[in-house]
């Protein structure tokens, strides 16, 4: 059997033989240390790890945990899992008791984990006691078993090291013996992308296919045309690694390196784009305000600037429009892919009107329906659906779930609220039906912060608000009831929240407005009126500002 002409590793096969010396990936770490993989190393190397998870016995079909920074063999082992026929799911570690990660392990049935093998892990060490050793000097990296977690039966530690002899990269590159699983078909399942789940549950997994990623990657180059040859990307790991439509395209992506910590992040990203003259990237608002601050007077730093994962208002661009002359704003979902651009240039911000994401992508359609489900007249509010040529397979282990979220013309049913402009055909998207917190590129609900500060021994209750910001979107504020005497402050409020989250994603979950109140407002059922509270929340920052 032969591979499959539309999937993910027929793709790269077929660039590492045209394009064999082509960049396909450029890391710069906290040092300007640069690391680049050409297109034909990207293919090999995968290929050989592939070859080690074969021997370590992973099938296809196993979804293979992965928790690993952003970096060059985060992207090997990435592509490595994909060339076995398994499936990588990259779990980050965001509260320290790794709930979250275990709970998708459970889920998904992973019986392997691959692990950064480094001091600093915190995975690692959480794991550490539930590991009895098993090293074989002669293999490429260590393999710890464990002994008493379900499903999950072994741990591969992957290394940076001096010694070369122990470097999980360099040894890759003196082996020789590759494997390709050549029953993949374009209905495989390729990536799984992590997204927020619900306030109950942390994570949801969402399956792609090889044949819908490349759909994905199409649907990006048909709506967006890219004609630079470099593209900055600094997202999050799940889809910096799986979903390569840069280099896919012919184009050289570079990312910041993740192995060891960077201390000053918006400064690396400057001195990258500057290094490798970079004139388009993909960042976040946050991101973007960090580097201005770093460029001081001088004009546009990039040409083209793509944004991408959350609502963008006018005061948004007006405070990242120093940093390029044009400017794409992305909408879209794990599940969908890219549904909609809107591509303006620095001259049009003063026009711009807020969460305007543009024309709907080629083959992609959508509807703004009520709580009937009927659709709405243009230009009125309501649920956005959507059907793409580039959806998803299905929720990780959850026909169920799945299929909730579908109607019966196999509506994809989104829980944003938007509208159709009846003059452009623009999509506008900037609500939620749910609760949740749209915070820069991270989707937090109320209920986890909420439960974690409810154990300080200062707060009687504490409700977690919304607080519109022109970077973030959404700032994090918090509304106490306080018991008596208490001197509680938003430093306090932070430390208790640190006894829950790893310091790496601290700026994440950062609280930014406090606000002590005698009771909260209720309906007449009794339960809180979150909306009222959102509204006080916003007065109290508009008093606040207004005073300094």
């Amino acid at each position: 059997m032969t591979l499959q002409e539309k999937t993910v590793v027929s793709k790269l096969k077929s660039l590492s033989q045209s394009h064999p010396q082509m960049e396909a990936i450029v890391f710069y770490d906290e040092f300007l240390v640069r690391t680049s993989l050409s297109m034909e190393e990207l293919y090999t190397l995968s290929a050989r790890f592939a070859h080690v998870l074969k021997k370590e016995g992973v099938m296809p079909g196993d979804y293979v945990t992965c928790n690993l920074p952003l970096s060059p063999e985060a992207v090997i082992v990435n592509y490595g899992v994909c060339f076995a026929g398994a499936v990588p799911l990259h779990l980050e570690m965001s509260f320290k008791n790794g709930d979250a990660v275990t709970h998708s392990i459970a889920k998904v049935k992973s019986r392997l984990l691959i692990l950064k093998d480094h001091a600093d892990n915190h995975l690692l060490n959480l794991l550490r006691p539930y590991m009895k050793t098993s090293c074989d000097s002669s293999s490429l990296m260590t393999t710890l078993c464990l002994v008493t977690l379900p499903y999950l039966k072994s741990v591969m530690l992957v290394r940076r090291s001096e010694d070369r002899d122990q470097s999980f990269m360099e040894r890759l590159k003196r082996s020789d013996e590759e494997y390709v699983w050549e029953g993949i078909r374009p209905d495989t399942i390729a990536f799984t992308h992590i997204t927020t789940g619900s306030p109950t549950e942390y994570l949801k997994m969402t399956d792609r296919t090889h044949a819908s990623v490349l759909d994905t990657i199409k649907q990006f180059h048909d709506a967006l045309r890219p004609s630079y040859p470099k593209h900055l990307y600094t997202n999050p790991l799940f889809w910096m690694t799986s979903l390569p439509r840069d280099f896919f395209n012919g184009i050289t992506r570079v990312s910041p390196d993740k192995w060891y910590p960077i201390k000053d992040y918006c400064e690396l990203l400057y001195k990258i784009i500057v290094t490798e003259d970079v004139q388009y990237a993909d960042l976040q608002p946050v991101h973007a305000a960090g580097i201005i601050e770093k460029m001081g007077k001088q004009g546009p730093l990039l040409d083209h600037l793509f944004i991408v994962g959350m609502p963008v208002s006018k005061a948004m661009l007006q405070t990242v429009k120093p940093l390029a002359n044009w400017f794409t704003l992305g909408y879209g979902s794990h599940e969908t892919g890219g549904t909609s651009f809107n591509i303006l240039h620095t001259d049009d911000i003063e026009q711009f009107q807020d969460f305007d994401n543009g024309l709907p992508a080629p083959g992609v359609q959508i509807r703004i329906v009520d709580e009937n489900w009927t659709d709405v007249s243009a230009g009125s509010k309501g649920r956005v659906l959507i059907k793409t040529p580039a959806m998803f397979s299905g929720y990780s282990m959850e026909p169920e779930k799945t299929a909730q979220r579908f109607d019966s013309e196999h509506w994809f049913i989104t829980n944003d609220i938007g509208r159709l402009d009846e003059r452009t055909g623009h999509l506008f998207v900037g609500g939620r039906m749910d609760s949740i917190i749209l915070h820069g590129e991270y989707m937090i609900y109320p209920f986890w912060l909420e439960e974690m500060l409810s154990t300080h021994p200062d707060i009687k209750e504490v409700v977690i608000v919304p607080v519109t910001d022109p970077v973030l979107f959404h700032a994090i504020g918090a509304i106490v009831i306080k018991k008596p005497n208490s001197t509680l402050t938003v430093n306090d409020i932070q430390s208790k929240i640190s006894e829950f989250i790893v310091p790496e994603v601290m700026d994440i979950v950062s609280v930014k407005h406090l606000m002590f109140v005698d009771t909260f407002p209720r309906k007449q059922d009794g339960s809180l009126d979150r909306s009222q509270l959102y509204d006080l929340m916003q007065e109290h920052v508009v008093k606040y500002f207004k005073t300094k």
